[in-house]
């Protein structure tokens, strides 16, 4: 079986080692992702039809899901992808945040914050993009915008 590993390069060959033990071949050509939850890479990789596309960290501006298709917002261009939003999410670091049930933003990007009636806020990205903090995702928003 096919997979490929994201996980701290200090335990890379460890685990690399011990799964193909198991029969498993390592290879970023695979639909089977194994995580470590607590390493955060500074890119993202995507499947599209172009291929495997490795996404900078900082690049990303906003990721999108709307009927399992994420919009994956960057300062270059965007890309789609057929993949649940909470897989991506897990593997991005504390400047990503869930601004509602489907979309996330890079803190680095936002521009502009207004606020709404109802504990929302409508946010501007770099790239003039406008989101909605919802009632939902409001408090976590102020915490981790520290505002």
């Amino acid at each position: 079986m096919k997979i490929n590993l994201q996980c701290h390069p200090s335990k890379y060959e460890e685990i690399e080692q011990k799964l193909k033990s198991y029969g498993f071949v390592i290879t970023e050509d695979t639909e089977w992702l194994l995580i470590d939850t607590t390493f955060k890479s500074r890119r993202i990789q995507i499947k599209t039809s172009e291929g495997i596309v490795l996404i900078e960290n900082d690049h990303l501006i906003a990721l999108e899901s709307f009927d399992h298709i994420i919009h994956i917002h960057t300062l270059m261009k965007s890309f789609d992808v057929r993949k649940p939003l909470k897989e991506i999410e897990i593997s991005l670091p504390e400047d990503f945040l869930r601004i509602s049930r489907s979309v996330i933003i890079n803190k680095n990007h936002v521009k502009h914050i207004k606020t709404l009636t109802g504990q929302k806020f409508n946010i501007q990205t770099t790239k003039d993009m406008k989101f909605i903090v919802t009632k939902l995702f409001y408090k976590l928003f102020i915490e981790k915008m520290d505002l």
